[in-house]
């Protein structure tokens, strides 16, 4: 209950200072780039996505009442599919890697990595003015769940991983003058959760955290984007999405 009522009480803060503030921003995350699709849809995509992303963290965890710092990094491909104008639904699979620091636990291969994610677009605002032309404000959800295991302690583990976030985005389209200048930039931030369960589990205290990255859309249906996240420790995350 405590680790839930912290993560809420970071969201709202994070929800209230990106719409205060319009340097805060969040990831688009929607069929194409323009502001206007993202909760009326694009004509120009059929609701599906493919794409890669990896993550690295580190976190301090606890085994059997052994406690550890765990290296975990995902390498991972998804396809999604937009249900409606406001939500997609991801399938992941790919690979976790991952190792741990203290002399109770072992390091571990690789295993197969399996997972679900949803995006959920909760508002929208345009902005336009003569000096940033066109842009918008967005307040995006992304809620995911992993599945994997871990050699620790002599013992394969079963482990499961719950992320959220909420984030604060502000998306520039530029007026492209050039093939080799991207259509849209976008900046953003906001408040992540991130809890471990099943045979190894985070320190409650470790389990919220902050987001800051960047996502530039090429064209309408290509984007890559890059953020770093602060728990405990600094981690990291990027990808490339494809929409069809």
């Amino acid at each position: 209950m405590n680790i839930t009522r912290n993560f809420l009480m970071a969201a709202a803060s994070g929800l209230f200072l990106g719409l205060s503030a319009v340097d805060l921003h969040a990831s688009p995350r929607g069929s194409s780039d323009q502001g206007r699709d993202y909760l009326s849809g694009s004509s120009e995509s059929d609701g599906w996505s493919f794409g890669m992303f990896f993550l690295g963290r580190d976190k301090n965890v606890e085994i059997e009442g052994f406690t550890a710092e765990m290296r975990d990094e995902k390498l991972a491909a998804y396809i999604g599919r937009t249900l409606l104008p406001w939500i997609t639904l991801y399938g992941i699979a790919g690979q976790d890697r991952h190792s741990f620091s203290s002399g109770h636990s072992g390091d571990s291969e690789q295993s197969f990595l399996w997972g679900a994610a949803t995006d959920i677009d909760l508002f929208l605002h345009e902005i336009q003015d003569p000096v940033l032309m066109e842009n918008e404000i967005r307040v995006n959800i992304n809620l995911a769940y992993y599945g994997f295991e871990a050699d620790a302690l002599g013992e394969t583990r079963d482990v499961g991983q719950f992320d959220a976030s909420l984030t604060v985005s502000l998306a520039n389209n530029l007026d492209r003058v050039s093939l080799y200048l991207p259509e849209t930039i976008a900046i953003f931030a906001g408040p992540v959760f991130s809890q471990l369960d099943g045979d190894i589990s985070d320190k409650p205290d470790d389990s919220v955290g902050m987001t800051v990255g960047l996502e530039v859309f090429h064209s309408k249906r290509v984007s890559y984007n890059f953020r770093v996240e602060n728990f405990s420790n600094v981690g990291y995350a990027g990808g490339l999405n494809i929409r069809f």
